[in-house]
């Protein structure tokens, strides 16, 4: 993996650092590439970073913001990312789901995969929303608790399943294998406790959309052009545990 900083020159100056495997490089390592981004100002982020990827013969790509990894929204006003540097990736997924593999062990594959996905969108939470609404003091520490405290446990928990996975995938054997006990009662446990917090978040976070402008007006400035807001960030443990649930089910049958 090779990181090199692109630039972007316009009435709004966006700095853009490119992360994409080697092979997708046809530069040498010295250079400093400089693209010019020129928009008329109702450009999408999408339509004024295309040019760049199309530079780098990426045909598919994702963004995030460099400081907190949250994922940047390509339909979102290009003129939201004023000042704000970003990640360009190769979004091509280097899993081949063409490939004959052993279905225990391609459901490994995807659970890892998901599992990751939802560890770099929970990280982003306390960086993009949850250390500036702290500031405000209409958020009492209560509240904060309630709408952050659990985010970090669910992540630490999603870690060490990420490990087991690979693990197991990294000596997987079609006779002994088994998803089963990869499914720790810790894990369990820790998303029970978010579940049983959750809808108290839910309430708060609506009493603060309908009573709280100060909030409100935070929320929106944080996301700016951020794919999820952060009421599907925190959805998304919610989400996750429904799946780990059918998931965790089918391995009584292996």
């Amino acid at each position: 993996m090779r990181t090199r900083n692109i630039r972007t020159r316009s009435k709004r100056r966006v700095a853009i650092t490119e992360d994409v495997p080697t092979k997708r490089l046809c530069r040498s390592p010295q250079e400093t590439p400089w693209h010019c981004v020129v928009g008329d100002g109702t450009q999408t982020v999408g339509q004024a970073v295309s040019h760049v990827a199309q530079d780098l013969n990426l045909t598919t790509f994702s963004l995030a913001l460099a400081d907190s990894q949250a994922e940047v929204d390509l339909d979102a006003p290009a003129h939201l990312l004023d000042g704000d540097t970003i990640l360009l990736h190769d979004a091509i997924d280097t899993f081949n789901p063409a490939v004959e593999l052993e279905p225990r062990l391609r459901m490994a594959i995807v659970i890892a995969a998901t599992e990751k996905t939802l560890v770099r969108r929970l990280r982003c939470v306390e960086a993009v929303y949850g250390q500036h609404l702290r500031r405000l003091s209409s958020v009492t520490e209560d509240e904060h608790e309630i709408l952050f405290g659990g985010v970090a446990p669910i992540v630490t928990q999603a870690e060490a399943f990420i490990s087991r996975l690979e693990n197991a995938i990294d000596c997987w054997d079609a006779e002994t294998s088994c998803l089963g006990p990869l499914f720790v009662a810790e894990l369990w446990e820790q998303y029970e406790e978010y579940l049983g917090q959750y809808q108290e978040a839910v309430r708060i976070l609506r009493e603060k959309h309908s009573t709280d402008e100060e909030f409100v007006a935070l929320c929106k400035l944080r996301r700016g052009a951020a794919r999820h807001s952060l009421l599907h960030l925190l959805h998304l443990p919610v989400s996750a545990r429904v799946k780990m649930t059918g998931q965790g089910r089918s391995r009584e049958v292996e």
